[in-house]
């Protein structure tokens, strides 16, 4: 008005007429309010104050007000009037935080009182959110909870729902499409009453069952109603619920792994998607190959196939790894012809020490023979008295092989007498001092199992 924006502006008196039912003595007072020393905001004063200091846009006189009203003796329904009306915050959060709004009797209470139908949807909804979350609700149901009667209309009911044409009493912030319909973002929202027909083949039980699961004293998922209940929670974006029956199926083993994975893919379960994926048939690479020829793998989405075969895949990988060690530590004994055909496709030459003649017949023998069964001590036995004459053998003596070896000299290459076949390429300086000592050992044949006595002279 001062600046000219206004027709007032031109004029050296303005005569103020708004808002309605102007006084005098409630303007003085908004004027003291503002200027030096700026009186104090009082239970009389605080209601006219925000009136005015609203409509003339005094933010410092709100700001007085709301700090006044968060620590006042003002009704609660009158307190919350005004929060509702001049979005005070933090009254709001004194009166969230306060130990009434957290009993359901006083929530009852005041939901009868005609004031409560002029508060706006949304703080009614954060009310009774709060009253429900409240550890004191909690424990009151905990002793005396009975399974809401959804046919008979109630305080805290706030939109009717007919299913089969049959009513039902519900609250709408547990859903954000019902709560959508209630605010009027849809054509329902202008209605008293909302007919469901959807999802198809809409069932009244099976809707009664979802408001169980929602209402104290929540009744759990079941083997039976999981699979309604996924549907409908998913369509009515009924997040809770969809939770419950994904902790469900974590633990539900009875339910076919197929299934599983199509109601993983469908709702978004993480929860059992994670344990779905860790689970020990998911780790069997022929589980996994049997799953992907059933008619519902291919409704699963690209996301959840590539989890799964990777899944498979790594499975795979880990058990060949795990027998490539188990074939890197078995025994050593192999095909000498297969070694020096390895040898030859590794460095593109003939292995030098190769003896084709000898190699061919120990291939075809099927070399090399099996190593000689461990020792097991056998306890002596008594001695029979009967005679037997068993003639005697002379016993074939071990091929005695003659090495010329020096101490300190280079050690000299030993062959083995029955495969011609290299034994030692050399013998390692320490083992000389103690042979040398010794006189002579014993040798051992890895390609015909045969043992040798080296004599040093």
């Amino acid at each position: 008005m001062l600046l000219g924006e206004f027709v007032e502006g031109q004029q050296q008196e303005v005569t103020l007429t708004a808002p309605e039912n102007l006084k005098y003595d409630e303007f003085v007072a908004l004027l003291k309010a503002i200027y030096p020393p700026h009186e104090e905001v009082t239970a009389e004063t605080c209601g006219f104050l925000l009136k005015l200091a609203d409509f003339y846009q005094v933010e410092d006189v709100i700001q007085k007000c709301d700090k006044f009203l968060k620590n006042s003796m003002v009704p609660m329904i009158e307190k919350l009037c005004l929060v509702n009306k001049y979005k005070l915050q933090e009254t709001m959060n004194a009166c969230i935080n306060s130990n009434e709004l957290k009993k359901p009797d006083f929530i009852r209470d005041l939901a009868k009182k005609p004031e409560y139908s002029e508060l706006s949807a949304e703080l009614k909804i954060v009310l009774l959110e709060n009253a429900l979350n409240s550890p004191v609700h909690k424990i009151a149901w905990r002793k005396v909870c009975k399974m809401a009667d959804f046919s008979v209309p109630t305080p805290l009911t706030d939109i009717v729902l007919i299913v089969e044409a049959k009513r039902l009493y519900y609250l709408a912030h547990h859903s954000v499409v019902f709560h959508k319909m209630l605010l009027g973002e849809f054509i329902e929202g202008q209605q008293q009453e909302v007919t469901l027909t959807a999802p198809e083949n809409l069932k009244y039980d099976e809707f009664v069952a979802l408001l169980k699961a929602i209402y104290p004293p929540h009744e759990k998922v079941t083997a039976v109603t999981y699979g309604f209940l996924l549907k409908l929670a998913d369509f009515y974006q009924v997040e809770e619920v969809v939770q419950k029956c994904d902790k469900f199926l974590k633990n539900y083993s009875k339910v076919p792994m197929i299934e599983k994975l199509c109601l993983v893919d469908k709702y978004k379960l993480t929860e059992t998607k994670s344990v779905f994926l860790n689970s020990a048939e998911l780790k069997k690479p022929h589980f996994v190959h049997d799953l992907t020829k059933k008619p519902e793998y291919r409704g699963i989405s690209d996301e959840l196939k590539v989890a799964l075969l990777e899944n498979g895949l790594n499975s795979a990988e880990n058990k060949i790894s795990l027998l490539e060690n188990k074939l890197d530590c078995a025994s050593n004994y192999y095909c000498v012809k297969c070694v020096h055909q390895l040898y030859k496709q590794s460095h593109g030459v003939k292995c030098p020490d190769a003896s084709p003649a000898q190699n061919q017949e120990n291939h075809e023998n099927n070399y090399p023979p099996q190593p000689p069964p461990p020792y097991s001590f056998q306890p002596p036995v008594a001695p029979q008295h009967t005679e037997i004459n068993v003639p005697y053998t002379q016993p074939t003596p071990t091929p005695v092989f003659v090495v010329p070896f020096e101490f300190n000299s280079k050690p000299a290459e030993i062959k083995c007498p029955y495969c011609d076949e290299h034994i030692l390429t050399h013998i390692e300086h320490e083992a000389g001092t103690l042979t040398w000592l010794l006189c002579c050992f014993v040798t051992y044949c890895v390609i015909c199992c045969n043992f040798t006595k080296v004599q040093i002279i």
